[in-house]
């Protein structure tokens, strides 16, 4: 466990010396999506959409931030996490109840 910690912290502080996309890189929001939709289980849909308000929202240095705190104690989420993921979580249930209504009407 302390290995995948140690790995992840690598990839992030790499991520931090880059300029594009203000530090998210692809490395990151690889990492970030292998951890949530596996370790947290959820699904893909709600995971992408989590990333992508935490990159439009949180800057990345505020980000490794969050990141090192929940390594520390991985019982804590930042609010702001809590917020996006409530958010999107109304979104992909409406966005997946459509489709299922519109395909189960064909």
């Amino acid at each position: 466990m302390r290995r995948a910690a140690a790995v992840v912290l690598v990839v992030l502080l790499a991520a931090a010396c880059s300029k594009s996309n203000n530090g998210y890189t692809e490395d990151v929001e690889n990492t970030f999506l292998v951890s949530c939709t596996h370790r947290e289980a959820l699904p893909d849909p709600l995971c992408r959409c989590i990333f992508d308000e935490i990159k439009q929202q949180i800057p990345f240095d505020r980000y490794v931030e969050f990141d090192k705190q929940m390594q520390q104690d991985d019982k804590f989420v930042p609010d702001e996490y809590k917020s996006i993921a409530a958010d999107c979580g109304a979104r992909v249930q409406s966005s997946s109840s459509s489709s299922s209504s519109s395909s189960s009407s064909n």
